[in-house]
């Protein structure tokens, strides 16, 4: 047809010119997709039997989990230097233990919305982990699934999420605030602490927030493991005449705190549950009958037990060489919001 183009004749020199070209063009996309994209494209990388991922052989960097995953097995990433994001892929319903532990250079985690359970220490000691969405339908998060997570300053408990195992955010020491979604029905927060929906008990305190005194509500039966555990700028605790029990490392390593008034409503004060609390001297004790366990105070070498001449206390003091003070009338114990009660 008159006006076409129907074929261009090249030279060999040319020719081997554009094959040069196209070739460091394919080159090219090749080394710069993974880059563009974050991800690791290598199917190789991952092994997979039945669905459970069970072992990672790649280098790192930002690593997007195949399609296919639907478990992530104990412990596949465990003490990975290497990895720098994450992107877990929709239809993946549990992370086992361990799975990301101690991944030092992880900061971004991408969950899917079908994730139901996140198991015992999965992100802890991923310090460097600053953002963590945590989907709707979560019913449980392990015990220190996400110790030691420094980084994170806000966590959002799901709606569907009914089990929050014992120290899931201990040493989290960035958190400055708790949120629980509307329509969750085991827990609640106020004023950024986490409680059990019935305010029972007292889940977690934001051990990143800057404020040096914290009244805990009326109400409260329990605090529980690791509730308080590193709260560092925390100095001043008043607690409820109806607390009940102190769980184990529910103060430990509160190391500004100098002392702490426990109530007549304190029946049992459990192991450690002030240990190395190391600028802790004065205790009172408001119960002469409260259970308190061998090594509540462990570590805690200046701490004098003040109560009644004669009472259990005296004798717990003397038993555990612990200093001991007669309680005075003036002794009271504070109360919150604002009542002050004598032994």
């Amino acid at each position: 047809m008159a006006g076409s183009i129907s074929y261009i004749k090249i030279g060999n020199g040319d020719m081997t010119m554009i094959r040069n070209v196209r070739c460091i063009f394919i080159i090219m996309i090749l080394l710069f997709i993974p880059a563009l994209t974050g991800k690791d494209v290598r199917a190789d990388d991952f092994q997979i039997t039945d669905g459970a991922l069970t072992a990672y052989y790649g280098s790192g960097g930002d690593i997007v989990i195949p399609d296919n995953v639907v478990h992530i097995a104990d412990s596949v990433f465990l003490n990975n230097p290497d990895i720098t994001s994450v992107q877990i892929p929709e239809g993946c319903l549990y992370i086992s233990d361990g799975a990301f532990d101690g991944c030092v250079n992880l900061t971004y985690v991408s969950l899917p919305d079908s994730l139901i359970e996140i198991g015992n220490l999965a992100f802890a000691r991923c310090t460097n982990l600053e953002s963590c969405y945590l989907p709707q339908n979560i019913e449980r998060i392990g015990s220190g699934a996400f110790r030691e997570c420094r980084a994170l300053k806000i966590l959002e408990i799901p709606v569907e999420t009914m089990v929050i195992e014992e120290g899931a955010f201990c040493y989290c020491d960035g958190i400055e605030q708790f949120i629980v979604r509307s329509g969750n029905t085991h827990y609640i927060a106020r004023e950024g602490v986490l409680f059990s929906a019935d305010m029972k008990q007292l889940i977690q305190y934001p051990c990143g927030r800057n404020e040096g005194t914290y009244a805990v509500p009326e109400g409260v039966e329990i605090i529980c493991r690791n509730a308080f555990t590193h709260a560092l700028s925390l100095r001043e605790v008043a607690l409820p005449h109806t607390l009940r029990e102190l769980m184990p490392f529910a103060f430990s390593s509160c190391t500004s705190i100098t002392e702490i008034r426990l109530p007549g409503s304190l029946s049992h004060v459990s192991e450690n549950a002030f240990k190395n609390a190391v600028n802790l001297c004065r205790v009172y004790a408001g119960n002469d009958r409260m259970k308190i366990e061998p090594d509540a105070f462990a570590g805690d070498s200046s701490v004098i037990m003040i109560g009644n001449k004669g009472s259990e206390i005296e004798n717990y003091a003397k038993k555990y060489n612990i200093g001991f003070s007669e309680r005075k009338e003036t002794d009271i114990v504070y109360i919150p919001p604002t009542k002050e009660l004598l032994f």
